[in-house]
């Protein structure tokens, strides 16, 4: 055989290895314990993270009733009835202390929250999504699994 031909014969072998699909490794012991308290992390960040955000909802959905209620009690307050105007300030300073909580520390709870859901989750898929695993090892590694907190 020809040097030409040998030289074909390698660069066709590399370039058909360098095509096949490689075959996914499965994962040790170790690791599956790993992947099992990421998807635990996961979980529990996730609950954390809908928590935040319906909490920061339901504070913006209370700022938007109390802002319909102050623009209607705009129009019915007598001007020239002190006990109406007073009202009218306590609906103010409600309505204010509503703004600053929609508008303040829930958001950062919100955003902080969905930060370590996503950072956990890009990690979890990553390192063990579409891995494959043997369900005994699963199986003995979620009997002795004894996982950190997931911050």
């Amino acid at each position: 055989m020809g040097a030409a031909a040998l030289i074909a014969l390698i660069c066709l072998a590399i370039g058909v290895e360098a095509a096949a699909p490689a075959q996914a490794q499965s994962l040790g012991p170790a690791e599956i314990g790993s992947c099992l308290c990421l998807r635990r992390a996961v979980d529990a960040l996730g609950a954390e993270m809908t928590a935040k955000q319906q909490a920061l909802a339901d504070s913006k959905a209370q700022l938007d009733r109390a802002t319909v209620d102050l623009e209607a009690a705009r129009g019915r307050t007598d001007v020239n009835d002190p006990a109406a105007v007073a009202r009218f300030r306590d609906m103010l300073a409600q309505r204010d202390e509503l703004f600053k909580r929609a508008n303040g520390p829930a958001v950062g709870d919100a955003g902080i929250a969905v930060e370590r859901y996503n950072q956990r989750t890009q990690e979890y898929n990553s390192r063990c999504a579409n891995r494959p695993m043997d369900p005994g090892l699963v199986e003995r590694a979620q009997a002795t699994l004894n996982c950190p907190a997931p911050y």
